[in-house]
């Protein structure tokens, strides 16, 4: 009999662990599309994700060219989705309350009305716009947009018009590959991995803008032909050092393993960068090898 209780016990114990696994592991997703009044999508509307709890912005993103947008990742809540265009109403809709019973939500279409409003008063304030195309490039302006809030400069990038990011770290421009990035107008001269890893590490909030630069001038080094970014962090910001860690393991005939350290130190006058990566792979080749012969020689006897 004690033994029969201790076992209803452990698996009483074990149930609730999985509960409370399957609860904390739950990632929830939002995603719609976003259409004028013609219904035709509408790329690079601003599209903010709010916790209604706080009323705090969780997320920000552009909608795609075909309108599209996604929020993944989202922790059990309750979300407001914003979608907002200069001259047009601002739209929100929700709440969404994301839970294990249901992780993802298809708000389907969001479709902006023009801003008509008639004002007795009106005060002009200049406010640039998201995304400005220049005669030479195109600036995304980050600071103090909704894109900024919980996204890190590597999230951001993969979300600019014409900027495609493989897992690799690979950057194309327009998709041109061998794009140079620089930070403040200077050269990273970095891997794509260690790239990759810097940019993962900046916070959006710490990004002015933006530049992308399609067909450089002759005052760019040759490296830059295919494109480039310029990445602006805002004055002040963008002293002291941070860094990344990342780690993976996995098993196929043999177990692997990495990982890696970036730490990146900024002044005034000075910049050191520096990466360590460690690796562990044992590979197995094997080759098969079929030999046919087809020749018959004549004996006489």
């Amino acid at each position: 009999m004690k033994k029969c209780a201790i076992l209803v016990l452990t698996m009483l114990f074990l149930g609730f662990g999985a509960l409370v696994a399957q609860t904390s592991n739950a990632e929830g997703q939002i995603s719609g599309r976003v259409f004028d009044e013609g219904k035709k999508a509408f790329p690079y509307a601003t599209v903010s994700l709010t916790n209604v709890k706080d009323s705090s912005v969780v997320k920000g993103t552009l909608s795609g060219e075909d309108g599209g947008f996604q929020f993944k990742g989202l922790k059990d809540g309750s979300y407001l989705v914003s979608v907002y265009v200069v001259g047009y109403k601002k739209i929100i809709q929700g709440p969404y309350l994301v839970s294990v019973a249901r992780p993802s939500y298809m708000i389907g279409d969001v479709q902006l009305a023009i801003d008509a409003r008639e004002l007795k008063a009106v005060e002009i304030v200049r406010q640039r716009p998201l995304i400005e195309r220049q005669i030479d490039k195109t600036v995304i302006n980050v600071e103090n947009s909704a894109i900024a809030a919980g996204n890190s400069a590597l999230e951001i990038l993969e979300k600019a018009p014409g900027v495609t990011m493989d897992r690799e770290g690979n950057v194309s421009l327009k998709g041109k590959q061998g794009v140079m990035i620089m930070l403040d107008g200077k050269p990273t001269y970095l891997s794509s991995e260690q790239l990759a890893n810097l940019l993962r590490s900046t916070e959006g909030n710490a990004i002015q803008s933006i530049e992308l630069i399609t067909n450089p001038s002759a005052k760019y080094d040759a490296a830059g032909n295919s494109g480039i970014i310029n990445i602006k962090l805002k004055k002040n910001q963008n002293y002291g050092t941070n860094g990344s860690v990342s780690a993976g393991a996995g098993y196929g005939r043999y177990h692997k393993a990495n990982a890696g350290l970036a730490i990146n130190h900024r002044e005034q006058k000075l910049n050191v960068f520096g990466n360590f990566n460690y690796g562990k792979n044992k590979r197995y080749s094997g080759t098969d090898i079929v030999r046919v012969n087809n020749t018959v020689a004549d004996k006489t006897y």
